[in-house]
């Protein structure tokens, strides 16, 4: 039975407060220092989709990142997914706490555990992208290229504002040996013949929970699946490129760097049946979705 409560909801170790309020001292290191991991999972029906995949990935960053968080509270905010039957977007973030100045970590320093549950935005998934090439190189050495942190995106927050100043929607990353990585907000994927090929991790890429379950997907729709390093120009060569996130789900990419691409995927289908397996609630079809 899930909850009725009026959305958005913020949460933060335990306890539910209004939307807007305060929850980082200015000493708080997430706030003043970017050390914080964070997950961003799809709700529909008043079920996290993949939940058991974003918890653990959420704990593994935390693990990595040595912070001291309670996994009671960890389980707690993903099961604020229940407080509302709508479609919803579930945003589960581990900070640091308040400490001296300094880059030290103190590693008995308790972390805060702080969820915030907004209105999934209509006509958000299977929306197609055109693509430009972000003039930052992504750091495939880096271990936040790995990593959802908060320290880690403001490489994306400038390529995106300049895709969208050139009427574009979106950039991908090239790594420092000019590599595809990914886009600012999603994985990326092509298919050659029969080959389902995405970027390994050393890349510089961010393991995505949908990525992973693409790549499982990809025998049911005829296709082997493969990690491979990518160019540019590979991707604008290929039969078919998208891009894919939690949020958003698969994103075909029409245009890449002023080169036209093409995209009609029996992914799409696969991945809104696994969805509807698990909360009884299927995602509406794209226009250029295969039946």
């Amino acid at each position: 039975m899930t909850g009725g409560k009026t959305l958005p909801l913020l949460w933060s170790d335990g306890e539910f407060l209004s939307p807007g309020s305060p929850v980082y001292a200015a000493t708080e290191r997430g706030a003043a220092l970017g050390d914080a991991v964070f997950d961003t999972v799809l709700c529909l029906g008043g079920k996290a989709v993949l939940r058991q995949a974003h918890q653990r990935r959420l704990e593994h960053s935390a693990d990595f990142f040595a912070h001291r968080a309670d996994g009671r509270l960890i389980a707690a905010a993903y099961d604020l997914s229940a407080e509302t039957g709508e479609a919803a977007v579930l945003r589960v973030s581990i900070s640091r706490g308040a400490g001296a100045r300094g880059l030290a970590t103190d590693l008995s320093q308790y972390s805060r555990v702080t969820a915030m549950l907004s209105p999934l935005p209509p006509s958000l998934q299977f929306q197609p992208l055109a693509l430009d090439i972000a003039a930052a190189a992504r750091n495939e050495t880096s271990a936040l290229s790995q990593w959802k942190t908060a320290s880690s995106y403001l490489d994306a927050v400038l390529a995106t504002g300049a895709a969208r100043q050139k009427g574009l929607d979106d950039a991908l990353f090239l790594n420092t040996r000019g590599f595809a990585a990914c886009t600012t907000m999603a994985n990326i994927f092509a298919v050659m013949g029969r080959r389902l090929i995405t970027p390994p991790v050393h890349d510089g890429v961010l393991p995505g929970v949908t990525r992973g379950l693409l790549l499982c997907l990809a025998a049911d729709a005829g296709m082997a699946a493969e990690e491979a390093s990518l160019t540019a120009r590979d991707l604008q060569t290929a039969d078919e490129v998208f891009a894919c996130n939690s949020l958003r789900l698969i994103m075909p990419a029409t245009n890449m760097g002023g080169a036209s691409l093409r995209f009609r995927s029996i992914l799409a289908r696969l991945l809104r049946d696994r969805i509807a397996q698990e909360t009884g609630s299927m995602p509406a079809p794209p226009d250029w979705a295969a039946d």
